[in-house]
């Protein structure tokens, strides 16, 4: 048997569009099959034309059996259930199910209207998931301004810039359904049966539809991947959840069309994020930008330094954090030796423009940094905290990125101490 598969993208208020394309491969032989994830669409050869007809239906519930008998002993059989929509097919010359333009109308903006207000939902969504950003941001007591950005825009160059995406489709989508509607309740109101959009507004329907689509798919990968950062127990307890809701959804008696989708939407997530956890998580997280190597500011011996508590260490490092990015990677940690107090802020970026808006950063974190002396990539601050605690800072900046030391001494560091600390800065940046 021959097929052929076709790409679906069709948004709730394409119905005609959508009905015009099924007409016409119909109308060339080719009759619908099936649908695949309602995106993909299989057709196989027909020896008679066919006509089709997509009727508004409740995307929660499957279609009444006796509406269903209804339209089949007017000819129509149902083929299959795309969201809203119900899709009939008959012989050429069988009349529509709907005549009626006015009704007609007053569905299309019912349903429609349904799924813009589910498209409000997310992009509700989305900025809360923005507005936690900025908080977090406000949280981490670190300057709002364009470099603070960009340079979270650079440890999430894929997040960040997806949900602003999406968000720009949902209003897009949401002006072109305005548009849409004014022509139909024009078209409506003077009893015609409601019109095929134009080819110009069916490519922009699809456009959008694809636009969301993939911007939306990198949003939810993107979480996951932040998820799998965290660690496998967080992974086991998320694809655990997801598990048994979507059973729970799917063994419920007399199961809707709705419940059923949803079952499958929370079985799929939970499938789909422990394959990317055992599959993909190891390769993507081997392209993210790598942190510094260094074990310690104030020791070069891994064995003396202590992350909990000293024991028998000399060092302990402690509030250790590591932000990692496929353009830019933050790492964080203070520590303490003896008397001895310091604290690093290193980035490492794979852009020479990052690094420089990291350098403005932290130039406008330490207003008073001078050049150091004989040096052109280090700017250095001294000042007394307190009685007898001297707070000195050395800022390096290099191509690949940017090191920030802050020491805090009893008294002006020794010079045998700020060439150790320049030079594990420099370890920072290597290669």
């Amino acid at each position: 048997m021959k097929y052929r598969y076709r790409f679906f993208p069709y948004s709730t208020m394409d119905i005609q569009a959508a009905q015009d394309e099924l007409n016409r491969l119909g109308a060339a032989g080719w009759k619908l099959d099936r649908l695949w994830l309602d995106e993909i669409a299989r057709y196989v050869r027909t020896d008679r034309p066919v006509s089709y007809c997509v009727d508004w239906c409740d995307a929660q519930f499957d279609e009444n059996d006796d509406y269903l008998q209804l339209c089949a002993d007017a000819g129509w059989t149902f083929v299959a259930k795309r969201g809203y929509w119900n899709i009939y097919e008959a012989p050429v010359g069988t009349p529509p199910i709907q005549t009626d333009s006015a009704l007609e109308y007053e569905r299309f903006q019912k349903q429609v209207w349904k799924q813009m207000k589910k498209g409000m939902i997310w992009s509700v969504v989305l900025l809360a998931l923005l507005a936690a950003a900025f908080l977090f941001l406000v949280t981490q007591e670190q300057m709002l301004n364009a470099e603070t950005l960009l340079l979270w825009l650079g440890m999430n160059p894929v997040l960040l810039p997806s949900i602003f995406f999406v968000l720009a489709g949902e209003l897009a989508s949401l002006l072109r359904f305005f548009c849409q509607w004014r022509g139909l309740r024009k078209t409506a109101s003077d009893g015609e049966p409601l019109p095929v959009p134009g080819r110009g507004s069916v490519f922009l329907g699809k456009f959008l539809h694809f636009w969301r689509m993939i911007f939306g798919a990198m949003v939810v990968v993107s979480m996951i991947h932040k998820a799998c950062k965290d660690g496998f127990s967080q992974i086991l307890f998320f694809v655990a959840v997801w598990l048994v809701i979507g059973i729970w959804f799917w063994r419920r008696p007399f199961s809707t069309a709705g419940q059923r989708r949803t079952a499958k939407a929370f079985m799929g997530a939970a499938v789909v994020t422990l394959l990317y956890w055992l599959l993909l998580f190891p390769a993507v997280s081997s392209w993210e930008t790598p942190g510094p190597a260094i074990p310690s500011l104030l020791t070069d011996d891994p064995q003396q330094v202590a992350t909990q508590s000293l024991g028998n260490a000399d060092t302990l490092r402690y509030n250790h954090k590591e932000d990692k990015g496929f353009l830019l990677n933050y790492t964080s940690w203070n520590e303490t030796d003896g008397q001895d107090q310091a604290s690093l802020s290193c980035y490492r970026s794979r852009s020479a423009e990052l690094a420089r808006i990291a350098f403005r950063y932290e130039m406008q974190a330490e207003p008073g940094l001078e050049p150091a002396e004989g040096r052109e990539d280090l700017w250095q601050l001294e000042e007394h905290w307190r009685e007898d605690t001297v707070h000195t800072v050395y800022l390096l900046r290099e191509e690949n990125g940017v090191v920030k030391a802050e020491l805090f001494t009893v008294g002006p560091v020794e010079d045998a101490l700020k060439t150790d600390v320049i030079r594990r800065m420099e370890h920072c940046l290597d290669e």
